[in-house]
């Protein structure tokens, strides 16, 4: 049995030890209709998109949050996606993502897609807060 090599792992970026304004959160949701697309395809297809650029680095595996099932007005798969990078362009980041979000969302067929960015590690309070509600 072959002993693991240290040097073909990578660790994630430790949050404590970074510049605070290289991290980029990113959230979407309700890019699918009943009649097709997937929030999560896009998901696979922005991270592609991210992973092609070698100065974007991933903080964590991204995260498919759940939504209530309860509430009558929801998405096909009724989930959204959060991604969490770290990078210096976050203004080309933003702007493929909106592009590709525009491109591959089901608008056409009653999607109404959302995306939020947030700059910085630490979420603020309010938006915690709002996020209660």
């Amino acid at each position: 049995m072959a002993k693991a090599d240290a040097t073909t792992t990578t660790a994630t970026p430790d949050l404590c030890t970074i510049s605070q304004d290289m991290i980029l959160h990113i959230g979407f949701d309700d890019t699918d209709s009943t009649c097709g697309k997937c929030t999560t395809h896009l998901a696979f297809k922005i991270t592609g998109h991210l992973l092609k650029n070698p100065d974007t680095k991933f903080l964590d595996y991204p995260l498919l949050v759940r939504l209530n099932p309860n509430i009558p007005l929801k998405t096909r798969g009724n989930g959204a996606v959060c991604l969490r990078v770290m990078a210096r362009n976050h203004e080309k980041i933003i702007q493929d993502i909106r592009q590709l979000i525009e491109k591959e969302s089901a608008i056409g067929m009653g999607a109404n897609p959302g995306v939020a960015f947030l700059n910085g590690a630490l979420v603020p309070e309010a938006l915690k807060e709002f996020g209660r509600v």
